[in-house]
């Protein structure tokens, strides 16, 4: 019987396979993002996982399989080509694949291709213990490989799921296992989108590619992709009460209804949502990844619909917070006020206070700043790493201490310059620089503080 396993971060397949015992592996990895980098590991992460399973004798070979729209700009094949070639030499370029073997592990090497050349590639192949699939159901949303997120709020699929299912097909008698990664948390897969890693397991347990419910959920996307939510509501409605489609279609009755002034309809739906999946209220809506792609006045229009159907939600309240330090001017009492005192900082894991340490800075209130930091401080001594912080591992749980430190550091340091406190300003910007956060504000107060040729107390950190 085909291993088959349906996970939440990416990472996990890492301990699937050390599990199972895997060693000498082809891995086919159908990914938009590589899931292996060019630096150092120090701790394993969805980012890096690979480099892992590399350095472990897991796998030997990686058959990264990249969109196509991906493999045919070639302006994106010359910025992967480069960025690989810190650590591969490029040995094979052709309209099929590239071919890179890593400069200090010949016998591991990298071979970028399409879903389309897979046989080809197999049967290329001389030597090889396990086959390995492992697709992360982003793939099926991010086009383009540059791209970090494909949590647009109104995007498609550019490939659907049976193409994938007709594309492995050949190599799943030869197969030990497969992964299959949902990438909800961070913001990389659309919640909207949940059911495809469904979808694809039952297509590959259960041979079966025409589910009536996740056809009606398809078509519902494409409706609502094309501003017709009336009757892209009418088909979320009719997939909604299939279990492996319940968490897209519910999303998707949330998104239709809001759009089409339906609010009461919405806000049923919220609460539902939130009752059966609170662990990703993060993502209900796709901000995240807006403001991280610096698209604004396009998250704000979304985070002012969502608190319109959930005024006390902590998350909106948080992330109506992060938009307003984008503004020139910020009022207080009108801008920030409304929705610091809707939350407070055990319900948001400390981002609260993280959050304000620039709007204080924005406000030129640096004994505030000061505040904020420090009680991030306090709260990262006897805590885990918030998920809010950074990179998401699923195993080391202090994970992203160094980057928060870092950035705590950063503003203190910041924060006492401006106060004139020369002593601490240059304490806490020589941590950084310690550590390897060295910016340009960091090197002009060490620049500064230098300057002033004052004696400085040792930092014990």
């Amino acid at each position: 019987m085909l291993n088959v396993y349906k996970i939440d971060n990416h990472d996990e397949a890492y301990q699937i396979w050390k599990d199972n015992s895997v060693k000498e592996a082809v891995l086919f990895h159908i990914d938009a993002h590589k899931d292996f980098v060019t630096d150092e590991c120090n701790y394993i992460s969805i980012g890096n996982f690979l480099n892992y399973a590399w350095s472990e004798g897991i796998i030997n070979t990686i058959v990264w399989i990249i969109p196509d729209p991906s493999f045919f700009c070639e302006n994106f094949l010359i910025q992967l080509i480069t960025e690989l070639e810190v650590n591969f030499t490029l040995e094979v370029q052709s309209s099929e694949m590239l071919k890179l073997v890593m400069n200090t592990n010949r016998n591991c090497e990298v071979i970028v291709t399409i879903l389309s050349n897979i046989t080809t590639i197999m049967e290329s192949l001389t030597f090889y213990k396990n086959i390995l699939i492992d697709i992360d159901i982003d793939f099926l949303v991010n086009p383009y490989i540059g791209t970090t997120f494909s949590n647009y709020y109104q995007n498609s699929f550019w490939i659907k799921s049976h193409t994938i299912f007709y594309a492995i097909r050949p190599l799943i008698n030869e197969c030990s296992l497969i992964t299959i990664a949902r990438s909800i948390y961070g913001g990389y897969t659309p919640l909207i989108y949940s059911f495809i890693c469904n979808q694809l397991y039952d297509m590959l347990v259960n041979n079966d590619v025409c589910t009536e419910e996740y056809v009606y959920l398809e078509k519902a996307i494409d409706l609502f992709n094309r501003n017709k939510y009336l009757e892209a509501s009418e088909l979320f409605e009719k997939s909604h009460n299939y279990p492996s489609c319940h968490l897209s279609a519910i999303t998707g009755l949330i998104y239709s209804n809001v759009y089409n002034n339906r609010t009461d309809k919405a806000k049923k739906y919220y609460e539902d949502l939130l009752t059966e999946y609170p662990q990703y209220e993060p993502y209900f809506f796709p901000v995240h990844s807006m403001i991280m792609d610096n698209r604004i006045s396009q998250a704000e229009k979304l985070i002012d619909s969502w608190l319109e159907i959930s005024p006390l939600s902590i998350q909106a309240n948080l992330y109506k917070m992060k938009v307003v330090l984008f503004h020139s001017t910020i009022i207080f009492k009108t801008d920030f006020q409304p929705y610091i005192n809707k939350i407070n900082d055990d319900e948001t894991y400390f981002e609260k206070s993280y959050v304000m340490i620039n709007y204080y800075l924005k406000l030129q209130e640096y004994k505030e700043v000061i505040n904020c930091c420090e009680r991030v401080l306090d709260y990262l001594k006897n805590n885990n790493s918030p998920l809010w912080a950074g990179q998401i591992s699923t195993y080391e749980h202090r994970k992203n201490h160094g980057i928060i430190l870092a950035i705590l550091f950063e503003k203190m340091a910041i924060a006492y310059f401006k106060m004139d406190n020369i002593k601490f300003a240059h304490k806490y910007a020589s941590v950084c620089k310690r550590i390897g956060y060295e910016n340009q504000d960091i090197r002009q107060i060490i620049r500064n503080c230098s300057s002033k040729q004052i004696g400085y107390p040792k930092y014990e950190g």
